[in-house]
């Protein structure tokens, strides 16, 4: 019996890191690799950030690889691949995992870029959701590709799910085909890292989609969200079915950008709402879900996304002049986006434009000011949907959820963090950091169809602010409060599973 215990532990173990390399690898690596001469460490360091995390766990120096020139019909140049030997396994029971699942240590061709904090148009698949419209939802599938080839050249994604309150079904399907635009060498006088570097990629898709959705994704994540509306009776998103199918054109210069020209053929429904009540929360009932423009919606979409925002951690002193580790963030993310859309119901054009821009800048070791800026604006006959809204979650979270409305926004989030640990030992975290928090909020309505009409009125007097205090870390729990300023209120109270940008 001991023995059976035993060997399941190890199984799970080796599993378990395999499934960590894989995952790791498809949020897209964010390390920068320098060595000279090719060691385990450089392809952990690829795959996970940082070798050191496993270097107690896993002897590096027992880890050997060969290096073979491999022809691509597509190259003009052979490029070299990096695959494990010497006496592991652990290696070939992760690549064996992957390769089940369609994955691979990693690839020359550069698949879908990472898109943790920005959603270009639909949001990451859930396995398990509750809201106002659907209650109780199971799925299985993800958004993210599933790469298949020598070099990851072909991508598929699907899911299927249902709504136990609604009834009825939810799918999508999508594919992805990539072109490499250059060859990628390696000879005997290059640095190894080069042969890690991605080439640029040309990328053509298309998918089909028959779900519920929303255009608030980038106020509460749908598993934070969902627990608000299950256990506070709080639901902080709107939700509408989306019928129809999109095709596009992406250029990848490198794993961190992309730019996008996108097709978009949607069929929009509004959602009745059919849970008011969660399982606590007193004698509250769930906020109304608003109806929305239905209809048929065509629409040209171009899309700028760069997302080269991480965690590290450093070694440093408090303030008694003690070693401590702390985690950081660090980085950036942008996304730019422009639609041009028609509702064919109604024959009107409508144009949205979005800007979403966050730094996160450390001003010392263990304290950072990260910022968030937000622009929206929409023109012509913009439906109800692709309006802008502030208050809530995310937004300015000392006032209600979207109680400001307009077609021009302008949203500046900014957090001061800092981390628990230079102060004293007492915190004993590494992660436990103090917030300060400013958002300043912009919204009025303009006839004109320029993004910056509006703008004109701008006054100080008429931007919303609210401040808050509170404890986090920097993944992205929160625990605090926010006030007001412009009238003598209450706090408002806030607890986050995920930071608000």
């Amino acid at each position: 019996m001991m023995r059976s215990v035993t060997v399941f532990c190890v199984v799970l173990a080796i599993t378990f890191s395999s499934a960590v390399f894989a995952q790791a690898f498809d949020q897209g690596g964010v390390s920068t690799l320098r060595p000279l001469k090719p060691d385990a460490g450089v392809l952990i360091d690829y795959l996970v950030g940082d070798s050191s995390l496993i270097g107690n766990v896993i002897d590096l120096k027992r880890l050997k690889f060969r290096f073979e020139p491999l022809e691509h019909p597509m190259l003009d140049t052979p490029i070299v691949e990096a695959d494990s030997s010497g006496d592991t396994t652990i290696f070939e029971i992760s690549n064996r995992i992957k390769k089940w699942l369609g994955q691979k240590d990693f690839s020359f061709i550069i698949p879908d870029p990472p898109s943790e904090r920005l959603f270009s148009y639909i949001e990451s698949f859930s396995m398990l959701d509750f809201n106002r419209v659907n209650g109780f939802f199971l799925g299985i599938g993800r958004t993210r590709y599933y790469n298949y080839g020598r070099y990851d050249e072909f991508g598929v994604k699907g899911g299927i799910g249902y709504g136990f309150e609604d009834k009825k079904g939810q799918n999508f399907i999508g594919a992805e085909y990539r072109i490499p635009l250059q060859s990628v060498t390696s000879g005997n006088n290059e640095p190894v890292h080069r042969m890690f570097r991605a080439t640029p990629t040309l990328a053509l898709g298309a998918e089909y989609h028959n779900i519920t959705s929303t255009e608030d994704y980038w106020r509460a994540g749908r598993i934070e969200n969902a627990t608000y509306a299950f256990f506070a009776r709080e639901d902080f998103r709107d939700y509408f079915k989306m019928k129809g199918w999109a095709a596009h054109l992406a250029y990848r210069p490198k794993r961190i950008m992309e730019g996008r020209v996108e097709f978009r053929s949607d069929e929009y429904f509004s959602k009745p709402q059919l849970v008011y009540r969660g399982r606590w929360g007193g004698n509250k009932v769930l906020p109304v879900n608003p109806e929305i423009t239905e209809g048929r919606m065509n629409s040209f979409v171009g899309t700028f996304h760069y997302e080269d925002a991480f965690q590290e951690g450093v070694s440093t002193k408090d303030i008694f002049g003690d070693n401590v580790t702390i985690n950081i963030m660090k980085g950036r993310a942008y996304m730019f986006q422009v639609e041009f859309g028609n509702q064919t119901k109604l024959d009107s054009s409508f144009i949205r434009y979005i800007l979403d821009v966050r730094n996160f800048t450390p001003i010392i070791e263990g304290l950072n000011f990260d910022t968030r800026l937000r622009y929206e604006a929409s023109s012509g006959a913009a439906p109800l949907q692709k309006l802008q809204y502030l208050g809530g979650p995310s937004s300015l979270p000392a006032y209600k959820n979207k109680v400001f409305a307009g077609n021009r926004m302008v949203l500046i989030n900014t957090e001061l963090r800092l981390n628990l640990a230079l102060l004293s030992s007492i915190f004993g975290a590494d992660d436990a950091q103090l917030l300060l928090k400013n958002d300043f909020g912009f919204l009025t309505t303009a006839a004109e169809n320029s993004p910056f009409s509006g703008l004109g009125d701008f006054e100080f007097g008429k931007v919303i602010y609210n401040i808050g205090i509170g404890l986090g870390n920097t993944e992205g729990g929160e625990l605090g409060v926010s006030w007001r300023t412009d009238i003598s209120e209450s706090p408002r109270f806030f607890i986050r599973w995920n930071r608000p940008f």
